[in-house]
């Protein structure tokens, strides 16, 4: 699991605001474990904030079990990272976040050691074990001017975004894993986990075939907590082979106004000479399979025009005023089970009257 939230340190300082939040993360991150009782190690340096936590988000203090070592020490080296040791790897937010531990503001001495063990730290997964990074602040948020996007780079994750635009929004799989928004209409649970303290960065949306799960959700359609129990390959993390013939792309169909809504998906037919009049476009997004569809987010010439959610991506999404030429429209679905899937077409202007545009 990685995560925009510095959950450690807002459990400690903010009247422990984020200790749920805490608490259902670790237990999930525990879970696959071969032994869930066993310690976890903690990565951490300086106020050692992560142990603090620990104790407030599972009372009373040292009911889980933990070993503490600083990333830069020889004695990180020298610490096996498997699963016969460990339950889970759990990676304090960077210093930049404004009082958290790891790295500096201007290095990332600490993340470059954890990179420095990525083979370790996939076998580890791969064995059932699990892992938490924490905020990556301005070490994790897409912006290299902020200081080397490094946080992240020991766990095969989208890359990070810039910080987050609230508010954030729970995806029922986030709500699932057992997360709280007391803040949403109608409430989830009785926990301002979401919303409460300030996020430092979100994520890329995963790619397509990525087993990563969205658990939140920030303004602007990107993800704050993303989490995955699949294993890891030389790929990512990929999705295990499912019983059925996996959803992808094809599954979520994008009909234009014209278009007969019983077409099977993907089947030849007149898409080519299909055109829209003024500049408009109307799109419909297909339910994929048995999942539902939570968030739609629409992008011509990848900038962000639309984001729709809840009852509203039922109903058709009007685009209006597009590119009078051609045009790349992309469609990303967030599903009610984290699931991410994309959808691009490329349309051209027609030349009949009325200034239409057509597929392409």
């Amino acid at each position: 699991m990685v995560t925009g939230h510095d959950a450690d340190l807002h459990c400690v300082h903010n009247t422990r605001a984020q200790c749920h939040w805490f608490n259902v993360a670790v237990a999930f991150v525990r879970s696959g474990a071969p032994d869930p009782s066993r310690p976890v190690l903690v990565l951490d340096r300086g106020a050692l904030q992560v142990g603090v936590a620990l104790d407030h988000a599972f009372p009373p203090a040292g009911s889980v079990p933990r070993i503490v070592v600083d990333p830069r020490s020889p004695k990180f080296a020298s610490t096996a990272i498997d699963s016969a040791n460990f339950s889970a790897l759990v990676v304090a937010s960077d210093s930049t976040c404004g009082g958290c531990g790891l790295n500096d503001p201007d290095g990332t001495p600490d993340s470059d050691a954890l990179d420095a063990r990525q083979g370790e730290i996939a076998a580890f997964l791969n064995a059932g074990g699990g892992v938490l990074a924490l905020a990556g602040a301005n070490h994790g948020d897409g912006k290299p001017a902020n200081g080397a996007d490094r946080y992240y780079s020991f766990v095969p994750v989208p890359t990070g975004r810039a910080a987050h635009q609230t508010p954030v929004t729970l995806t029922a799989a986030g709500a699932a894993l057992g997360f709280g928004d007391s803040r949403a209409v109608p409430p989830i649970g009785v926990h301002d986990d979401v919303n409460c303290c300030q996020t430092h960065n979100s994520f890329a949306l995963p790619p397509p075939g990525s087993a990563l799960r969205v658990a939140e959700i920030d303004g602007k359609g990107f993800p704050v907590t993303l989490f995955s129990s699949a294993p890891v390959t030389d790929v990512g993390i990929v999705s295990k082979p499912p019983r059925v013939a996996p959803i992808d792309a094809a599954d979520v169909i994008l009909l234009p106004p014209d278009s007969p809504a019983t077409r099977a998906p993907g089947s030849p037919s007149t898409r080519a000479r299909e055109c829209v009049g003024r500049r408009r476009l109307r799109i419909r997004l297909r339910r994929p399979g048995r999942r539902r569809i939570e968030q739609a987010i629409v992008r011509v010439n990848g900038k962000r025009v639309k984001v729709v959610r809840g009852r509203r991506v039922r109903a058709p999404i009007v685009l209006r005023g597009l590119p009078r030429r051609r045009f790349t429209l992309e469609v990303t679905v967030i599903t009610t089970t984290g699931r991410v899937i994309t959808r691009t077409r490329r349309y051209r202007a027609c030349r009949a009257r009325g200034g239409r545009a057509a597929l392409s």
